[in-house]
């Protein structure tokens, strides 16, 4: 019942933002866009979905430009996929903070494989950070 449940709000946030109008956007804006290749804002809601790990966009970058580079390719994907239509998420649970921590799938097949396959992200919590080599 809880992923049905997460499925019709997942597929209400996409409808209610069409595919071309899901962008990227900062950490605190809370409208349906992508924060970076795990996290999205879904109508006021933050979620980061889990499995995977990807660079970061700015802040403590263990590999520099490259790092941030990488990351943006990442989300530039995650978005890439969220406009392809076909998506599944099953909510996981949430932190103190209110983020909500879900599993997103396109076609079956599970978004942080792909990353992770594209070279884009590595397996969590236990993949190496290969772009901080």
């Amino acid at each position: 019942m809880l992923a049905k449940a997460s499925l019709l709000a997942f597929a209400a946030a996409l409808s209610a933002a069409p595919a071309a109008a899901i962008e990227h956007c900062e950490p605190r804006r809370n409208v349906t866009c992508v924060v970076d290749g795990a996290t999205v804002w879904l109508q006021g809601e933050l979620f980061r979905f889990q499995g995977y790990d990807v660079p970061r966009l700015k802040g403590d970058l263990c590999g520099g430009d490259e790092e941030a580079a990488l990351g943006k390719k990442a989300a530039d994907r995650l978005l890439k996929i969220l406009k392809s239509g076909d998506l599944f998420m099953t909510r996981l649970g949430e932190d103190s903070n209110g983020k909500k921590f879900a599993r997103l799938f396109v076609s079956g097949r599970d978004v942080g494989e792909i990353l992770v396959a594209e070279g884009l992200a590595r397996k969590a919590p236990d993949g190496r950070k290969f772009w901080c080599d």
